[in-house]
């Protein structure tokens, strides 16, 4: 899943995606997840934490166009190999 916004202070948005990919990483977004607001990555993280993916979060920033970009890549289900039939 991709999700992209406009983003107009891309500095800022810069510090802020690698702000939360370290929170991510390091597993800190628990702290937030009692309260109500400022909460949505906190609770994504949290969603995607148990995730087979290598990088199941991964927050970014482009700049042509400047974008706030969050992309989610995950897997919970083993298939297995295909069988022939």
């Amino acid at each position: 899943m991709l999700f992209l916004s406009n983003c107009a202070g891309i500095d800022t948005a810069r510090k802020e995606a690698a702000k939360a990919n370290s929170m991510v990483s390091n597993r800190e977004y628990t702290s937030g997840l009692a309260a109500e607001g400022g909460t949505g990555l906190a609770k994504i993280a949290k969603i995607v934490e148990n995730s087979r993916s290598q990088g199941p979060l991964k927050v970014s920033v482009t700049e042509q166009p400047n974008k706030f970009v969050v992309a989610m890549v995950f897997s919970y289900v083993d298939l297995g190999a295909a069988k022939s039939m």
